[in-house]
This record gives C-alpha cells, structure tokens and sequence, in this order.
C-alpha cells in the first residue's frame, strides 16, 4: 500500500498521543481523514483497546483479519480478550492458531505485529521483528522510526537509535524528529535540542514545553499556568481519559518537592480521575497527595478507602501506620509497623517501609543512631532504582522529590536551632 504524506502525518501524530496516554486525542484523529484507511483501523483498534473499550475494539479488529494488517489485528485482538475479567481461553487458542498459520505476510503485516505489540509494552516481542524488517527496509521510515523507539523504551540507547531516528528524518517523517529530541533531552545536550527545537514541528514545541515545566525548579508555579491552559486544550477531547489525568498529577507532585500549590493541582487532576474511573493506585496517589498538605482528616478517608480496595500497593499496606505517625500514636503505628512486615515480608524492599521505620526509631525510640541507619538504607534503595535510567519525565518522576523532602523534614528536627561556633 502507497503512504501519501497525509497518511504518515496521520500515523505519527497518532502514535504521539498513544506514548503520552492521549487516547481521547488519538481516537479523534483516527477518525479524521484517513478514517476508512486499514492501517488507521488498525491504531484505532490499538486506540480503543488502550481506553479500555474492548469490545468495540474486537468488533473492528474482526474487520482486518482478512486484509495486509492481519498480523497486526490478531495480535491486537488477543489483547481485547486479555482485558476481559474472565478471558475465553478458547477464543485466545484459536487466535494463536490463526497467527501460527498465516501464509505470506508482507512487510508491513509484520510491521503492524510489531506495532502492536510496542503499544502494549512488549518491547521485548516488538525488537527481533523490527530488528529483522529494517535490514532489508532501511529506508522505510514506519519501521526505522518504530525502531528507535523501542530501542529508547528498552533503555539501550546507543549509536544506532539517533541513525534509525535521522533516517526517519531523511524521509521527512514528523515522529523522527519527535525521538531524535527525546534522546537529545535524556543525553542532555540543550544546544543540539535547540537547533532541532527550531523546526515547525508542533509535536516538538509540545515536547519541549513538557521539558521546560519539569526543569522549572523553584518557578515551578510560573509555568503552573501553561499546564493549566493545555489541560484546558485537551479537556474537550480528553475529558473522559483519566489515565491522562492521574499521570500528569502523579509526574507532578512527584517532582515538586512538596509545592504546596502543585499539591493543590495535582489533588484536583486526581479527584477527576478517581471519579471517571476507580483504581487503587489514584487513591493511593491521592494518599500521599495528603500526606504531603498534611491533611490529616484526608489521610484518613484514603487510608480506609484503600482498605475496602484491598490494594497491595505499599502505600495502602503501611496506610494505617502512615497515619497513626500523622496523629501522633506512635506505638499503634510500630506494632502496625511489625504486623505488615510479619504479614508481607516482600514490604522491606520498598522505601516507604524504610521511611516509616525511621520514623518510628526516632518517635518512639528515641534513637538518632538507628533512625539515621533506617533513612540511609531508605535513601540507598531509592536511588538504586534510577540506575542507568535515562534522563527526562520518567527519571525525574522515579527521583520523587515530594518523597526525599519528607526525608529532608525528618532529619532537620536533628538540625542546631542557632549556627554551632564550629561552623563559623
């Protein structure tokens, strides 16, 4: 099939969407111009599967399993019935049938696998096949494009991914831009982001604004308000995507050390979020959301929320000695403390129980020495997890500095009240 320039902008600005979880906006697309389009049917499917919509997503998949995109639709329908409660095991049987005896597929039905495949985060499946395409197809800029990206979401980024996003380039195609900028951004290198960031490219404005906001630092209120007005951009065709709206609350207060009015704002994207669609991990986003205003009537309602939840998200585990520390019952929070440990013994491997036995060393036992030992472990286990972790929104989301500056209140009640002559 022939790719004109509208079909290939349509496919890159869809693909766009779909990483940044705009789902609303990527459906909206689909069915734009090249609506009727195979390939545009098939992201659709892709698109719908992502919002949750399964069923819909089956009855068009069903549509393309007889055309060039086979491949792609049988992968893609296997996910539609994975999302199902109880899934037809029989259903899934005859769909990996249907894979094993497909004839010929062209390349771009392996393509369209691999395609799928990467939007449900099994880069791992999407790599051999692309790897295998791009050798006799170098200058396919679908392929080399979709390459490089599951390259940078395997963290391997190398040599090679900037070639596979210049060769999308060399062709013109607007999501080689989009990677070449994302790898620039986690390299570091400002001034080759700004030759690039001189292009008209929309998604690459776009993509430097989300840059800006996260290096903002201390003048983090001041590009509050660009937030405030994209947001308010994609409310109408975003409104009912709560995945959107809990991942930019949770990148947010994550990497505002405790900004009292990012809190606020962040509290408000996940209290529409939670109402669209009830999920433990936006209460417990919620949780620490409170935790961190201090509002401990908040703590609380959250803490007994993810109780009827029965999450076990490490947050929703400790909850209750959370909030025992809050309230000042520090022996109700230790034997909570000592019962979750006893009842999950995998708790230690996350900081937050770290942090909390810290708390509970220098409350209640009054030990400077083992609460210090207890933060320096919580800090040693957080820092492992952003090891050979590229820089950009995901890294400064897993740094968390809402969470280190709960450490840093902790250690300054340690802090002299005058300056020792010693430091003088």
């Amino acid at each position: 099939m022939d790719y004109s320039d509208n079909l290939l902008k349509t496919i890159a600005t869809v693909h766009f969407y779909l990483r940044e979880a705009c789902y609303g906006t990527a459906l909206k697309i689909c069915n734009g111009s090249e609506a009727g389009n195979p390939h545009i049917l098939l992201l659709k499917g892709i698109t719908l599967n992502l919002s949750e919509k399964a069923a819909e997503a089956m009855r068009l998949l069903e549509s393309l399993r007889g055309g060039d995109y086979a491949l792609g639709a049988l992968h893609a329908l296997k996910q539609s019935h994975n999302m199902a409660e109880n899934p037809d095991r029989q259903s899934l049987q005859e769909l990996e049938s249907a894979i094993s005896a497909l004839g010929d597929v062209t390349v771009m039905g392996h393509y369209s696998a691999a395609e799928v495949l990467f939007f449900m985060k099994e880069y791992n499946q999407a790599k051999p096949i692309l790897d295998r395409i791009v050798k006799t197809n170098p200058e396919n800029v679908l392929i080399t494009c979709l390459s490089g990206w599951t390259e940078i979401y395997l963290r391997r980024d190398q040599k090679s991914t900037i070639e596979l996003f210049e060769q999308a380039i060399a062709g013109r195609y607007l999501d080689g831009y989009v990677g070449k900028m994302t790898v620039l951004a986690a390299r570091q290198l400002a001034n080759d982001m700004k030759a690039l960031g001189k292009s008209d490219n929309v998604l690459i404005q776009f993509l430097l604004a989300v840059y800006s906001i996260c290096s903002a630092g201390t003048k983090i209120e001041s590009s509050l308000s660009d937030l405030q007005k994209f947001q308010a951009a994609l409310d109408s065709a975003e409104g009912d995507n709560h995945v959107l709206l809990a991942n930019m609350a949770s990148a947010l207060y994550r990497m505002a050390a405790r900004n009292r009015t990012v809190l606020a704002f962040a509290r408000e994207l996940l209290a529409r979020a939670n109402k669209k669609y009830r999920r433990h991990k936006y209460v417990v986003d919620e949780l620490r959301v409170a935790i961190s205003l201090d509002d401990v009537r908040e703590v609380t309602a959250k803490v007994k929320e993810l109780m009827s939840l029965d999450s076990d998200d490490p947050y929703a585990v400790l909850g209750v000695a959370l909030s025992n520390l809050m309230t000042g019952q520090v022996d109700d929070a230790s034997t909570q403390l000592t019962f979750m440990k006893e009842a999950n013994p995998n708790i230690s491997n996350f900081t937050i129980y770290h942090f909390v036995s810290a708390a509970v060393a220098k409350y209640k036992d009054n030990s400077y020495e083992k609460f210090m030992q207890m933060v320096n472990d919580c800090i040693a286990i957080h820092f492992d997890k952003l090891q050979a972790m590229p820089y950009g929104v995901e890294y400064l989301r897993t740094l968390d500095s809402d969470f280190l500056m709960g450490i840093v209140y902790q250690i300054m009640d340690y802090a002299p009240l005058v300056v020792l002559e010693v430091d003088r």
